[in-house]
């Protein structure tokens, strides 16, 4: 055996790309609507202007009310692209996850949408304040991001 390595190449053989499990996409896009749409009927409820909605009282889910409340809400329109994990897995959401945060980050609610209860600059301030507290001194980069109303 370690003469058949040393006398002569060896021919390794890769398979094809795109063949392998793990290169398949880990996201799609799809409208931010149909998105909603798809999350409100797996959680038993429907869309209704964007929101999802319960079928038999006509109220807006109280969890969703309450996130807004406080923490803000992604602007997205109807009909933009968002990026979905193709399946539940960890590893596709893993996978995507820089693709999710990116799209979180760059649709964060604008300075006069923030409801007077929204208390994601109050976070932040916190935030920098425990992080100077502890002697950290780079704390410019330091931000609060809502993904409310994000995949």
């Amino acid at each position: 055996m370690s003469d058949f390595n040393q006398v002569g190449k060896r021919v390794v053989k890769f398979g094809e790309l795109g063949n392998r499990e793990s290169e398949k996409p880990s996201y799609e896009m799809i409208s931010y609507i149909d998105y909603i749409k798809r999350e409100a009927g797996e959680r038993g409820l429907i869309e209704k202007m964007g929101q999802m909605v319960d079928a038999k009282t006509g109220k807006v889910d109280r969890g969703q009310v309450c996130e807004q409340a406080i923490l803000g809400r992604c602007e997205i329109k109807r009909n933009e692209r968002v990026p979905v994990p193709i399946n539940r897995m960890a590893k596709s959401y893993q996978k995507s996850k820089a693709e999710l945060f990116d799209f979180a980050r760059w649709h964060q609610p604008s300075g006069k949408e923030k409801a007077k209860e929204n208390i994601s600059e109050e976070v932040e301030l916190m935030i920098k304040t425990k992080l100077k507290e502890r002697g950290f001194n780079n704390i410019s980069s330091v931000r609060f991001y809502t993904a409310v109303g994000t995949p």
